[in-house]
């Protein structure tokens, strides 16, 4: 049975290994040169395949605000104009230390069906796992 404990404490992350009464063990010396990827304070992508619009900010720790529109075509990058194709949806999420907000928008039947952005996006120009 003591075998079987330490096999599971072997495999478990230090929050694991300290509530089984095991103490932490030395890291492997691959993690030394452990470097993530940091990301900026926005992502914003254009899917061509999918025709979707991702766009992520986030401002402070538990503070973020994310919009996903569908069916959406790029016009003119030189004003940062698009287009909402017919069925075109929009979901969005406001989040903050006290509220989540979230809202879904269908465009199908508008009139004005062009919209602005701040910036321009990355294209992302076919499915990464096909």
């Amino acid at each position: 049975m003591e075998n079987l404990l330490h096999r599971v404490a072997y495999h478990a992350d230090i929050d694991t290994r300290r509530a089984m009464g095991v103490p932490p063990r030395r890291l492997d010396p691959e993690w030394k040169d452990f470097s993530p990827r940091p990301y900026g304070k926005e992502i914003f992508k254009y899917f061509v395949h999918t025709k979707t619009l991702l766009y992520y900010e986030f401002w402070s720790y538990d503070q973020f605000y994310s919009e996903v529109t569908r069916a959406i075509i790029p016009i003119d990058p030189e004003m940062h104009e698009w287009r909402h194709l017919p069925g075109s949806k929009v979901y969005g999420v406001h989040h903050s230390e006290t509220t989540t907000e979230r809202y879904k928008c269908d465009k199908v039947g508008i009139h004005f069906n062009t919209v602005m952005t701040a910036g321009w996006p990355v294209f992302i120009a076919k499915p990464r796992f096909v």
